[in-house]
């Protein structure tokens, strides 16, 4: 019997390719979301997906779904873990999967060394193992596409925001000597395409917005707000 595992899903492109790697090793009892009181998806410091799109982009998935909602206190982390914890117990999770890339304050690593349960990363694992531009292809290679949804600290020009993550991008980023897979939460992502969503999203156009993170480090972030998006026919379906 396979392990029963949470994912932690921001809709973004590393923990939807995470959930792709995992479909083969483990049963998915349910994709796990973390949503600000003040409404916006919160993985990170700062806002990322709205809660609508997010829950419409959930819905193109076949597995349930649980939001967390989280305050905007200093121990929203704190928050976190109680929280997932007790999911762990209810559904007896044994493993939970995240799309962590290696970063030193990472939620997997939170969560690990309070709840001591198992937590994995398949897309940290190929980054390491293969590097990043590896990496990025297997993102072709699997039919994920996405988009940029956000900025930090305009590393590179707000007009890239809402476009496909293609080689224009990747060139922008490298000129700008920004980590081409934003492992440090440099920029901010959403799918609008993989095999599993029987669905795709198609953005016809938003609004930009700038807000400073939640954490004490003070970043600004540019990201896409009021979007507009249809749901069209998704012909690379499984």
């Amino acid at each position: 019997m396979k392990p029963r595992a949470l994912v932690l899903f921001s809709g973004g492109k590393d923990s939807v390719y995470s959930l792709e790697s995992s479909l083969n090793s483990y049963t998915i009892v349910s994709l796990i979301s973390f949503i600000s009181s003040k409404g916006s998806v919160q993985m990170t410091d700062g806002p990322e997906i709205e809660k609508g799109l997010l829950s419409n982009l959930i819905s193109l998935f076949p597995f349930p779904h649980q939001n967390i909602v989280i305050g905007n206190e200093d121990d929203y982390l704190e928050q976190i873990v109680s929280m997932v914890g007790k999911i762990v117990e209810k559904e007896k999770i044994e493993v939970i999967i995240t799309g962590d890339l290696n970063h030193p304050d990472g939620i997997d690593k939170v969560i690990h060394e309070k709840l001591g349960i198992k937590c994995i990363s398949p897309a940290n694992d190929f980054l390491q193992e293969f590097g990043a531009e590896a990496y990025l292809q297997d993102f072709e290679n699997k039919k994920i596409s996405f988009i940029l949804s956000g900025i930090r600290n305009n590393y590179i020009p707000s007009i890239y925001i809402g476009k496909p993550f293609n080689k224009e991008v990747i060139e922008e980023l490298q000129k700008n000597n920004v980590d081409i897979t934003g492992e440090d939460g440099e920029f901010q992502t959403l799918v609008v395409s993989t095999p599993l969503m029987k669905e795709k999203i198609l953005v016809n156009s938003f609004k930009l917005k700038t807000a400073t993170g939640r954490d004490k480090n003070g970043h600004i972030y540019t990201f896409m707000e009021d979007v507009n998006y249809s749901l069209v026919e998704n012909t690379n379906t499984i």
